[in-house]
């Protein structure tokens, strides 16, 4: 069992991992990050990682309520601490799932299964049953997938190697869905919209599709299966909303599984289902979606509406 500093320190690594990865800050910046955050929490010895992790960057994205990170160079732009959004009334977070909204991953995910299942010598799961579960952190697809008795963290790191290389391949890179990128290019320059993501991935999966896309600069907050326990919990999303300063009643959680909708259902952030992705419509309806989209440019009507109210 580990002891409360080294569920302190695990909390603080996965924060400043993330961070390193999707904003780039430098080592430096990082490391007096890090003295900072263990004066401050080290008195929060009976929390859990997850727990940690949560109040984390509530501490960071509190500008003005509590003390801010110095940084190395104060009159640099931090992007570890910044002002909520306002839109003058109102102010509005979109925040996407990723596999099954934004892009099409079937070929990625079902090639990497054949060679990882392959490499470990176990039996391949269907395809129905590898893309019912997309959604999840690959941990838990794995175990249940694979069985309890599975190598798992062996097979997380075949795929974390794995990935990179599939990548390259057109035939298997993701795909953004017809029209998505353009959606996400009118949102994000929007005046009155910001856009978040909330994936599956972990930072280090997701950051190297966002740049090969061109999308790293349309999200305002990135959540990664890093930083947060895997969906349904509703941390994701609760720490996107701590990170631009929006309330739950004015964010809209747009995804493609039942996950994704009891995931914004927990978190009291209303939800839009997309029946193009792995779930059908009528479970995303089932789940707690208010709406569910069947084309790109439906999806958009829906979103112009609401920010136009």
């Amino acid at each position: 069992m580990r002891t409360p500093e080294e569920r302190l320190n695990a909390a603080i690594n996965r924060i400043l991992r993330t961070w390193a990865l999707i904003k780039m800050v430098p080592e430096h910046q990082l490391s007096m990050l890090r003295l900072s955050l263990v004066e401050r929490l080290s008195e929060q010895g009976n929390m859990t990682q997850d727990e940690l992790v949560v109040l984390l960057l509530k501490y960071l994205h509190q500008e003005g309520r509590v003390h801010t990170v110095k940084l190395a160079h104060p009159h640099q732009d931090s992007c570890l601490s910044r002002a909520p959004i306002s839109t003058g009334n109102r102010v509005k977070l979109i925040i996407f799932d990723f596999d099954g909204t934004l892009v099409d991953s079937r070929s990625l995910i079902l090639e990497s299964h054949r060679i990882v299942f392959s490499e470990f010598r176990l039996p391949l799961p269907s395809p129905a049953d590898s893309l019912a579960l997309v959604g999840k952190t690959l941990d838990l697809i794995l175990a249940q997938l694979a069985g309890s008795t599975a190598p798992v963290r062996a097979m997380v790191k075949a795929y974390d190697l794995l990935l990179p290389q599939l990548r390259a391949d057109p035939v298997f890179a993701e795909k953004p869905f017809d029209g998505i990128t353009d959606l996400l290019h009118e949102l994000s320059s929007s005046p009155n919209t910001v856009l978040g993501l909330a994936t599956g991935h972990t930072s280090a999966t997701v950051a190297p599709a966002l740049a090969a896309l061109q999308w790293r600069d349309f999200f305002r907050t990135v959540q990664a299966a890093d930083t947060a326990p895997s969906k349904p919990h509703p941390a994701m999303l609760l720490q996107a909303l701590e990170a631009t300063g929006v309330k739950p009643e004015d964010a809209l959680f747009i995804g493609d599984t039942t996950y994704d909708m009891e995931m914004a259902q927990a978190a009291k952030v209303r939800s839009m289902g997309v029946s193009w992705g792995y779930h059908k419509a009528e479970r995303l309806a089932a789940a707690g979606a208010h709406r569910v989209a069947s084309t790109v440019d439906e999806l958009r009507d829906h979103l112009q509406s609401l920010l136009d109210d």
